[in-house]
């Protein structure tokens, strides 16, 4: 429970046919990590900001493989996509270490699962993962939570 922390996202995507789409989204939010200290334990865990522009290639797999039916219950739709990941520099308050603005590519992948509920609500769960590289050639993996969301189309 030490390492929850606030994040968020914001999409915006266009589907080409019924099972192929682009989406441009920005995630980040704030990281508790505990890779720089000795004491896994102690209460000099880190904790930083970041955020992750990135494209994404959604596919989905039940239009696909299925039938396009407008009406269609449930979708499956997985999506990769690469991106750019940044850490402010910043300086811990609790053990005074500075660590430096990091940045590098990013490799982005998950799923969503997809509930029709009515003619223009879905509700939605979807789980996704970062991978970034950062200056010493480590990798850090940002696992994304199961978000929960319902989805409203409106049109005018």
């Amino acid at each position: 429970m030490d390492r929850i922390a606030p994040s968020g996202a914001i999409s915006v995507g266009k589907w080409y046919n019924p099972y192929l789409a682009f989406r441009l989204q920005v995630n980040g939010g704030k990281m508790r990590n505990y890779s720089y200290v000795t004491d896994y334990k102690s209460n000099n865990a880190q904790e930083f900001w970041w955020i992750n522009p990135h494209v994404d290639l959604m596919w989905d797999v039940t239009n696909f493989f299925a039938p396009y039916k407008e009406s269609k219950v449930f979708r499956f739709i997985p999506f990769v996509g690469l991106g750019y990941a940044l850490r402010p520099g910043y300086t811990d308050d609790k053990t005074h270490t500075s660590f430096p603005r990091a940045e590098s590519a990013s490799l982005n992948g998950g799923a969503q699962f997809m509930f029709r509920l009515s003619k223009r609500v879905d509700l939605f769960f979807w789980k996704d993962s970062t991978h970034c590289w950062v200056s010493t050639g480590t990798g850090i993996r940002i696992h994304g939570p199961v978000t929960i969301a319902l989805y409203k189309l409106c049109l005018v």
